[in-house]
């Protein structure tokens, strides 16, 4: 039993039987056609849709470590600068896929232990190294 198609007002497309049986099936609401490949057509255009659709996403998602650092970044050099005991210091940071790197000079120890605090507190921030040297009189 394959699903019937019609071709215009009244004519049908297959064998006799089949117009038979869609003429009979038809009351029940069942209709089928001549068209044995109609669902393997129709299983690879779906799994060709699929498949497009992946590779429309995973250069996104490779993407995203990209802005990830970046946004490691912004969000490091606004918690540094708003911090009352990191203040005033000369940083330079560096974020390479999830690892910072913190240069510069800050006053106290404190405050080069605080940065680096801060710096283990931001999403994404996978390992810190603190390379902050004290001002020297």
């Amino acid at each position: 039993m394959y699903p019937l198609t019609k071709r215009g007002p009244g004519s049908l497309i297959g064998p006799r039987r089949f117009q038979r049986r869609y003429r009979r099936d038809r009351v029940r609401n069942k209709a089928y056609c001549t068209q044995p490949f109609a669902f393997s057509k129709y299983r690879y255009m779906r799994t060709v849709s699929l498949l497009l659709i992946l590779l429309l996403i995973v250069p996104l998602l490779v993407a995203q470590n990209k802005s990830s650092d970046d946004r490691i970044y912004n969000e490091l050099r606004e918690k540094l600068a708003n911090d009352a005991d990191v203040r005033g210091a000369a940083f330079d940071i560096d974020v390479k896929n999830g690892a910072v790197t913190i240069r510069g000079k800050v006053h106290t120890t404190k405050a080069k232990d605080k940065a680096e605090k801060i710096c283990k507190r931001v999403k994404g921030v996978v390992s810190v190294d603190n390379q902050l040297t004290l001002f020297t009189n």
